[in-house]
């Protein structure tokens, strides 16, 4: 059972620190002149590619309902594609450290989503969601840094798309489906929308060059289909719960390889601001009851 749950807590890690990589390899596709477009089409091709064969090789059944299908189109199509482009676009106004501590703003709007619904107060979601804005607030305003606000908006049109994407996982009709197809189909609807995008805005469905296939491919291998694929069996192992908590920390390694790799600059404000989302991120997922409270009093 340790050795399990090792086993999961090295996966969540891994699923973080690979799709935390994201930015450094956007980045490093965007100096060999690709436009995002094409970076995108490439990233969601080449992935969905990889996920249909794996699934035909290990014959994993695919088959899904007609409303399934609409409905997996409907939450890729409006939003995974408008969480990744605007994710990719704001790489162009921000850094990678600071759009990713606007992105992981995502869980809060879920909660918010959840509380609206539900009609029910929550005094630890409202705290979570207070800590949250303002940990936003410091990030961006910068101090030394300037905060770009188109890089900004774009950031946080990010963070919108994901949750609405997390919200419509929730459903009923994903369910019952393995999470590798769910991203097989994800991946796939998600690469028409960029290779009509490319058709409509004259880009090639190329690379420019080798380098920036190179580091498509990457993206569409370690930045999507294994942190897809770890995070999935981790959850298996260790539960939504710890692993949610463990992929919090992606901010912190996005802040390392940018610094290192990108000779980014990481302000005060940044840090204490990433600290409180990721704090409240944390919160949110630990279960703080009277009821467990007097369960571990009996029991010591």
């Amino acid at each position: 059972m340790g050795k399990n749950k090792t086993m999961g807590t090295l996966l969540v890690i891994v699923s973080a620190v690979t799709f935390g990589s994201l930015p450094l390899f956007s980045n490093l596709a965007y100096g060999e002149g690709i436009p995002v477009s094409t970076l995108l089409f490439l990233r969601f091709f080449s992935a969905s590619i990889i996920l249909w064969t794996y699934i035909f090789i290990k014959n994993i059944n695919f088959k899904i309902s007609k409303h399934a299908f609409i409905h997996l189109a409907l939450i890729s199509i409006v939003g995974y594609t408008a969480s990744s482009s605007g994710l990719f676009y704001s790489y162009k106004y921000i850094s990678g450290s600071l759009a990713t501590m606007i992105i992981y703003c995502y869980p809060i709007i879920v909660v918010v989503h959840e509380m609206i619904n539900s009609k029910n107060a929550d005094f630890k979601k409202l705290f979570c969601l207070l800590t949250t804005s303002f940990g936003l607030i410091l990030i961006v305003c910068t101090g030394p840094v300037k905060a770009n606000l188109i890089g900004v908006i774009l950031a946080f049109i990010s963070a919108l798309g994901y949750a609405f994407f997390c919200i419509g996982l929730e459903e009923k009709e994903t369910q019952s489906i393995n999470s590798i197809v769910i991203s097989a189909y994800v991946m796939t609807f998600c690469s028409i929308v960029y290779l009509l995008q490319c058709s409509i805005t004259k880009h090639a469905l190329f690379a420019p060059n080798y380098e920036s296939l190179f580091y498509a491919v990457i993206i569409g291998i370690v930045c999507s289909i294994v942190p897809t694929i770890t995070l999935y069996e981790g959850v298996k192992k260790i539960g939504v719960g710890n692993s949610v908590i463990l992929s919090s920390f992606e901010p912190v390694f996005v802040c390392i390889l940018g610094v290192i790799f990108l000779k980014e600059i990481i302000t005060f404000n940044m840090v204490i601001g990433g600290l409180l989302i990721v704090s409240s991120l944390i919160l949110l997922q630990t279960p703080i009851t009277i009821h467990s409270f007097r369960k571990s009093r009996n029991y010591n």
